[in-house]
């Protein structure tokens, strides 16, 4: 070990990624201040970007994230990878600029395979820009809308890319440049539908870096401050960089280096906050019900690191891998239960009982078992009277959740 690495306990770790997450800090904070403190959150069409501040902020009701939504106060958009996420305000032009520059080679060979120049997308950006003019549109409403012959269908070739006209790119050129922004159906987040319309404020895009290289520090600066001590591999896996690119934005915003024993050789984190991880204590009780991919654990590439020892052969629904344990997964498609700091169980929705089932891996303590009762039967009301639903993603169903809720039971038998 170099004579610059800190060394660290996994459980003080672990106790002060809980504390950088909010997840002890349930208190009146505005949605766009939780994500500031804890991650951008990634939208997918379901219900978990709700739970994940519900997570974080106590009393949080539908209408409250909602609305932060509608006033502007956090921004829907692509960010890291060019998935779309929920960022606060101030962070809008950043992310916004990430994915422009993660995607630029990558639609400079797309459009050069479908025969459209750069001129031809700025002739249907000026005419969707004309369009909005007369107040928001959905993408279909805006084909509608857009005079004869200026959307050019882009057939058999276009398919093959994964484009099928000029439109698409074209409200992308249009996003990435700050001159149209996305804001969901009636604000919602459970779903993929938005309008388009001229930005109420233009995002401050003269401000951001224009390459990879100079944008990974403030995504780093970022990154492990929501959850560092963290990896380079880490780091990488979330923004979309590549390693050379994230060891510079890592020396830039100067991290100090830890080895976090069984966790990781080599981790960082800000050397801010490493008084407060040294003196981190482990968190032993109460109980918490995470979203699909809560930042907690999905900013971290190993779930293990997060349960105790004897869990580790539990199984669980691992992303993108089916059904493992978590010593082998990378990342849990399960929602999870935490029993104080750790990863103690999981929990689903019953669409058919209309109620949120947890089960934890081992038997808590009488006080936490009445705890988790009560934040189940909360969760269960959140989601029946002010969801409707508890889809993962847009593409989640009945029957999904109901192979899911099956597992969450088979672990009272485990």
């Amino acid at each position: 070990m170099s004579a610059d690495r800190i060394p660290v306990d996994l459980a003080r770790a672990r106790a002060h990624w809980f504390h950088t997450q909010g997840l002890d800090q349930r208190v009146d904070i505005a949605p766009a201040e939780a994500i500031a403190r804890s991650g951008w959150l990634r939208t997918i069409g379901g219900v978990d970007v709700y739970l994940a501040l519900r997570s974080r902020i106590a009393g949080l009701q539908r209408i409250d994230v909602d609305a932060a939504v509608g006033k502007g106060a956090v921004r829907v958009g692509p960010a890291v990878r060019g998935c779309i996420y929920l960022v606060p305000a101030a962070d809008h032009a950043l992310a916004l600029r990430t994915a422009d520059l993660l995607s630029r080679r990558r639609n400079a060979r797309d459009m050069e395979k479908v025969g459209v120049e750069a001129a031809e997308l700025d002739a249907v950006g000026e005419a969707v820009l004309e369009a909005l003019e007369q107040g928001p549109l959905t993408t279909s409403q805006l084909k509608t809308a857009l005079p004869e012959g200026t959307v050019r269908r882009l057939g058999e070739v276009g398919k093959k890319v994964g484009i099928s006209s000029t439109l698409p790119p074209s409200l992308r050129t249009l996003e990435f440049a700050g001159r149209v922004e996305r804001l969901p159906v009636n604000d919602r987040l459970d779903g993929e539908h938005y309008v388009w319309q001229r930005p109420t404020v233009a995002p401050d895009l003269a401000s951001q870096p224009d390459d990879l290289k100079a944008i990974a520090r403030p995504l780093a600066e970022r990154f492990f401050r929501w959850a560092g001590p963290a990896t380079l591999d880490e780091f990488a896996k979330w923004s979309g960089l590549n390693k050379g690119q994230c060891k510079a934005g890592i020396a830039a915003a100067g991290l100090a280096t830890v080895k976090v024993e069984g966790y990781a050789d080599e981790a960082f984190v800000h050397p801010d906050a490493l008084d407060a991880l040294s003196k981190a204590a482990p968190i032993s009780s109460g109980v918490a019900l995470l979203n699909f991919a809560d930042n907690y654990l999905a900013l971290h590439r190993t779930p293990s690191a997060f349960a105790d020892a004897a869990h580790a052969g539990r199984t669980a629904n691992s992303w993108g891998r089916g059904v493992k344990p978590i010593a082998e997964s990378q990342y849990l498609h399960t929602r999870a239960l935490l029993h104080g700091d750790r990863l103690a169980g999981s929990w689903e929705w019953d669409p058919d009982a209309g109620e949120v089932v947890a089960v934890p891996f081992a038997p808590l303590p009488s006080a936490d078992s009445d705890l988790l009762k009560a934040a189940a039967a909360d969760l269960t009301a959140f989601i029946s009277e002010q969801m409707g639903h508890a889809k993962s993603t847009s593409i989640d169903s009945d029957k999904n959740l109901r192979k899911r809720v099956a597992l969450v039971r088979a672990q009272a038998d485990a």
